[in-house]
Order: structure tokens, then sequence, then C-alpha cells
């Protein structure tokens, strides 16, 4: 599933906020691609596997929940959700952290 967010309004570093999320800092691409990796059970999967390109505006996310490991070497092929309410939910999640709050008139934090 992809998503977009305004570079404004995102709070913080963006590896210390998806830190708090629960996320795993993965790789760093060439590209300046970032990807985060968040476990559901104890092992490593299904996870919640994501990626985020920075660019001048916006930061684009690439979300999708990994079933499991790839099956074939050198493939990237593997099982995995790209949508549903499981993915809905977590970027519904990953939003309202990464997102800053606007005070309301009058108040300030």
């Amino acid at each position: 599933m992809d998503f977009k967010i305004n570079t404004e309004n995102i709070r913080r570093n963006l590896v210390t906020v998806m830190r708090k999320a629960g996320y795993k800092f993965q790789t760093r691409s060439d590209q300046n691609q970032l990807s985060f990796v968040r476990p559901i059970r104890g092992g490593k999967y299904p996870r919640f596997h994501i990626y985020a390109n920075k660019g001048e505006r916006n930061v684009k996310f690439n979300l999708h929940l990994d079933q499991r490991k790839t099956n074939y070497e050198g493939s990237h092929a593997h099982g995995a959700e790209y949508s549903g309410e499981k993915i809905q939910k977590e970027k519904e999640r990953i939003k309202k952290l990464l997102l800053f709050k606007k005070p309301k008139k009058g108040k300030e934090f």
C-alpha cells in the first residue's frame, strides 16, 4: 500500500519515529530508500515491511506484510499482502506517529 506524507508534517527524524513505532532499520539503498521491518509475533515472519523514499517535498511510503521469507535464491518473490484490513490499520498507526499534531487555536505544546 502506497501513501505519501508532506515532509513539513513529519515530526522529528524519520528513523527515530519509525523506531518508536516498533520498526527496525534494515537498509538504505543507493537511491536513498530506507527499509524498515516490524515482526508481528516473536520470530522474523510474518512482519510488516515498509520502504520510505524521501523526496524534496514528500516521503513516499510502500507498506506490505511479508508472510514468509523469499523462496528462491536471487529472487525477491515472497508471500506478501499489499492491501487489506491489517495493512490499512498499520498505515493509519504509522501516520498517527509520524504526523505533527497541530495545536488548537490559542494553545501551544
